[in-house]
């Protein structure tokens, strides 16, 4: 009776077997995310165009050449509803970090979403950078990516914080505004006894990951 040839995997063999299906499973997986990713990306860029449709829009009907337009500005006043982020089904883009400037008769686009930023660029450019960017700190980071410092503000009423986070001088003028229903034209002119205005120097880190 002839004995058999056949035999099964030994133990190395199996281990790279499986190493090697892990590696091309590993580059099946990042070539997944970084489609998906892209597309993401793309239509970030998608709502950073309906963001700036919509100041053009309201900068006529508001009679403003030159400024800046928040996000949040365009959702209190009810000329557009808030822009989901692509990056998370739970997340909005943030409406106090974003923002369009009007100058020239160009609009330069801000659009903060999650950990990804489009910053200071006019879309009508071939190429825009995204940029990974971290929330506000106020503690400088230490590292080589690009630091943005900014002086960020809050005022308390009856000793209460009133804003759920430090925004821009310009953004808490329009905040303060429309809570108090005043018109002043700089922080420095409030001068009510039971409200407070404080500010304080803020750090984030920006860094390029990509052009679209």
């Amino acid at each position: 009776m002839k004995k058999s040839n056949k035999k099964g995997f030994s133990g190395l063999e199996f281990l790279i077997i499986s190493s090697i299906c892990g590696v091309f499973a590993c580059i099946l997986l990042s070539i997944a995310f970084s489609t998906a990713n892209k597309e993401r990306i793309k239509s970030m860029k998608y709502k950073a165009e309906i963001f700036k449709n919509n100041v053009e829009a309201y900068s006529i009907i508001s009679h403003i050449s030159e400024g800046r337009v928040f996000l949040w500005e365009l959702i209190d006043n009810d000329i557009i509803n808030e822009l989901s982020s692509p990056f998370s089904e739970k997340n909005d883009c943030d409406i106090n970090n974003s923002y369009i400037d009007i100058k020239n008769n160009k609009y330069i686009v801000t659009l903060k979403c999650d950990e990804y930023l489009i910053y200071n660029s006019n879309l009508s450019d071939k190429k825009i950078k995204i940029y990974s960017v971290s929330n506000w700190k106020k503690k400088k980071p230490c590292n080589d990516d690009t630091i943005d410092t900014e002086v960020l503000y809050n005022y308390k009423k009856d000793n209460k914080k009133v804003l759920k986070e430090e925004v821009t001088e310009e953004l808490l003028l329009k905040k303060y505004n429309n809570n108090e229903k005043t018109e002043y034209k700089s922080i420095y002119d409030i001068k009510q006894d039971d409200i407070k205005i404080y500010g304080q120097k803020y750090y984030r880190t920006r860094k390029a990951i990509i052009e679209i």
